[in-house]
């Protein structure tokens, strides 16, 4: 049987009935990015119900197209 979930939460929920420990690596602070959708990241971040949530805070460095 395979299983498709495109809902994040659907899929943390799958996860937790199988015993899978869920991790979710996320960034904020790309370039171009608004308040809002910082907000918006946070509040996915806290609604996921993760085992473990690690934010990461965007960093350019020279010689990159994100410079």
């Amino acid at each position: 049987m395979t299983i498709v979930a495109h809902d994040p939460f659907l899929s943390a929920e799958f996860a937790a009935r199988a015993g899978v420990q869920l991790v979710a690596y996320l960034v904020i602070g790309s370039p171009g990015e608004l308040p809002e959708e910082r907000e918006a990241t946070l509040r996915f971040a806290d609604e996921l119900d993760a085992s473990m949530v690690q934010l990461h805070v965007f960093a350019s460095y020279p010689g990159t197209y994100a410079e």
